[in-house]
């Protein structure tokens, strides 16, 4: 059978499709193209499992099947399965619904069995502007735009991984936008719920001609905090307060460095003038007495000796008295106190304690021990970076005299 007699035949058939279309000449409107390879319709629209085709070419399956299965079995290159193409500014090339209101449906499932595959890639080609490369939505009050699941129990695996490779770019970015009063929303949310897991993980892995951070929290209100720990706070280096140095502060940085104890405590100061009788009363905050135990005080007489400077009597009510001292002297105070708060009281502080059975054997700085840095505690195998996405997917083209369906390919 010639090109010729074939592509008869496939006319004959498609013309059965065509009766869809809703006209008794509809079958008068295939056409053959090229070279007698490619057959297109322009009568109207085709449906089939539906009598009534709303688009150009409509396919519905009432039964437990895929309403389109569409394969390429060609082992090498790049090729598709499905190619969906639009050229609009606001178009989208694919969209797919899920319409049950119970179940776990999927708009679109991608899957890929490759060891180096991907179950969905997203790609934006522009060079410029906010575009993404995946965008997920959800409308539910209780739903995710997107939601990453890695279900091995084993492996170094990533529920969600983002890379960045641009000088300013960004591996993961949260953003809420409510403006509600007492809104409680979460820009990025960590949650650990395995044996020895970490919520929320950043490493700065920058040389010293950088300025590198592991995490970094900013806020710009006063009643915010650019890092907070609902909790415990450890730190295995120095404590300390970075600020622009104020001599050079285009240049240069000034540290300082918190008082470090194995026991929380709290230090008060101040300066007070003895009155006539060589006495004064200095008043704490109010809150003294509830979150302070055991203080401990320091005088230093101003200007001349006091050696009969004392305190004459010790915190009650949130203040304590002094005298021995000479009328109308100043004298420098401190007082330091134990923490006492509730947390304290039913958290109590362990200056040494045993490593978790998950953690021993491991080390906060291997390096200070001449280990390798696979005995530290927080070790993980750096993670594999994404092979980008190049180049464009298809070109696009502007159909010519085929304006509803095209079926191409060798008959």
């Amino acid at each position: 059978m010639n090109v010729r007699t074939l592509a008869a035949y496939t006319l004959a058939a498609a013309s059965s499709i065509a009766l869809c279309a809703g006209t008794a000449q509809a079958q008068n409107d295939w056409q053959f193209a090229g070279n007698n390879t490619d057959i297109f319709f322009t009568g109207g629209n085709v449906g089939i499992g539906v009598g009534t085709p709303l688009f150009p070419f409509s396919i519905q399956a009432n039964g437990p099947s895929r309403a389109i299965n569409a394969v390429n079995n060609t082992s090498t290159g790049t090729v598709y399965g499905l190619w969906a193409q639009v050229l609009s500014p606001a178009g989208r090339g694919a969209i797919g619904f899920s319409n049950a209101t119970t179940g776990t449906g999927s708009g679109f499932y991608g899957q890929s069995n490759s060891t180096d595959g991907r179950g969905v890639v997203g790609l934006h080609n522009a060079t410029t502007g906010p575009g993404n490369g995946v965008l997920g939505q959800t409308n539910s009050s209780s739903g995710r735009g997107v939601y990453g699941l890695a279900p091995s129990a084993t492996g170094q695996t990533y529920g969600v991984f983002g890379q960045a490779n641009s000088s300013i770019g960004t591996g993961v970015a949260g953003v809420t936008n409510s403006s509600t009063n007492g809104a409680n929303t979460i820009g990025v949310s960590g949650i650990a719920n395995s044996f020895n897991a970490v919520g929320v993980a950043g490493r700065g892995n920058g040389d010293s001609a950088g300025v590198v951070y592991g995490v970094l929290g900013i806020t710009s209100t006063m009643n915010g905090f650019g890092v907070f720990s609902n909790g415990a706070t450890g730190a295995s280096g120095a404590k300390s307060f970075v600020i622009d140095h104020p001599n050079d502060p285009a240049n240069k940085f000034l540290v300082h460095y918190a008082i470090e104890s194995p026991e929380p405590y709290l230090i008060y100061r101040g300066t007070v003038v003895l009155d006539g009788t060589g006495s004064a009363v200095v008043e704490l905050p109010h809150y003294f007495d509830d979150i302070n135990t055991d203080p401990q005080y320091q005088l230093t007489p101003i200007g001349a000796p006091a050696p009969m400077l004392h305190i004459a009597s010790e915190v009650s009510d949130n203040e304590f008295v002094i005298s021995g001292g000479v009328p109308g002297m100043k004298v420098s105070w401190t007082v330091t106190a134990t923490r006492n708060d509730l947390w304290v009281q039913q958290n109590p502080p362990v200056v040494e304690r045993e490593k978790p059975v998950a953690a021993r054997g491991k080390y906060l700085h291997p390096e200070l021990y001449g280990l390798p840095e696979t005995a530290g505690m927080f070790y993980a195998p750096p993670a594999p970076l994404a092979t980008p996405e190049v180049g464009v997917i298809g070109t696009p083209t502007k159909p010519g005299n085929a304006t509803g369906v095209s079926l191409s390919g060798t008959r």
